[in-house]
């Protein structure tokens, strides 16, 4: 892990929620880091953290920019998520370091014969609830799991600790490198969102269609039990669907020989009493059908390598 002071300059924001950023080729050098041949290779996009004064922020690193030295390029949603409107006049504290901090904090589970694996990337006060639901289903013997959570404490936790799953590197948490070197057939990850319309959930990933809509068909049934309204679930089958969690470099995916299972969850959902956990528990009776030795038996329906 290495630290430096880098200049920022103004560019491009790179994603529209300002968590992608480049450097400059000799930011990488004084950093320690290779620059990537594909930036798009799963796991090719490190993670960094950077402090211009009011608190660390981590960003994924993007691109390289050849025309520049020891820089940091950033757009102004990235500037932002600093809490500036403007290229500070000094250098910023830049380090590889990403949980050097003591902020988050990453756990990592790992069991004998584990053929599940279960995330939550934003635990914590990053999306509320999602940490606690990975812990549940994993825990549970039915399910034979491992885990990996990361959980961030509050205060402004979304726009300093959030990395999307897209971008999430093996080679800046080695809890998720434990993970990705054990083979299982399943992954579930759990995740939250604002607001979109009125949608409850979000069932995405890899996994086989079959298996999305079962657990979609069941959300729907027993979500509106604990609800005051019918449970709006949407099967995201396509790219253009809110957060699908279609990529095959998405680290839930990444995880298991059949595709993973990407659970999205409105923060209005999240805040009613046992909802989250009926989410769980749905999650985890469909985990347990799956790895049961009577299903295990039976020819899979679609696998995704």
């Amino acid at each position: 892990m290495a630290s430096a002071a880098l200049g920022v300059v103004e560019g491009p924001d790179l994603d529209p929620d300002g968590e992608r950023v480049a450097l400059g080729v000799g930011a990488f050098a004084l950093l320690g880091l290779p620059v990537p041949a594909d930036f798009g290779a799963p796991g090719s996009r490190r993670q960094i953290l950077v402090d211009a004064g009011d608190g660390v922020v981590a960003y994924t690193v993007a691109a390289a920019d050849s025309d520049r030295g020891e820089i940091i390029r950033m757009g102004r949603a990235a500037m932002a998520r600093l809490l500036l409107e403007a290229p500070p006049p000094s250098p910023v504290d830049v380090t590889t370091d990403v949980l050097g901090r003591c902020e988050l904090l990453e756990t990592t589970v790992l069991r004998s014969c584990a053929t599940v694996a279960v995330i939550a990337p934003h635990g914590g006060s990053i999306e509320d609830e999602t940490d606690e639901q990975a812990d549940l289903v994993a825990s549970d013997p039915v399910v034979r799991a491992d885990s990996w959570i990361c959980r961030a404490p509050a205060g402004g936790a979304f726009r300093r600790w959030h990395i999307t799953s897209d971008d999430l590197s093996e080679a800046s948490f080695p809890g998720l490198r434990a993970l990705l070197g054990v083979r299982h057939e399943f992954a579930v990850s759990f995740h939250g969102f604002g607001a979109i319309g009125d949608l409850d959930v979000i069932v995405g990933g890899l996994v086989d269609d079959d298996v999305k809509c079962r657990v979609r068909e069941e959300l729907q049934r027993r979500l509106t039990a604990v609800l005051p309204r019918p449970a709006k679930v949407l099967l995201a089958t396509s790219s253009h669907d809110p957060h699908p969690g279609l990529l095959p470099g998405n680290v839930v995916n990444r995880l298991a020989r059949q595709g993973g299972l990407q659970i999205e969850q409105a923060s209005a959902l999240r805040r009613v009493p046992h909802a989250t956990r009926t989410v769980a528990e749905v999650v985890r009776d469909e985990l347990a059908t799956l790895t049961s030795p009577a299903t295990a038996e039976r020819p899979a329906g679609g696998t995704h390598p």
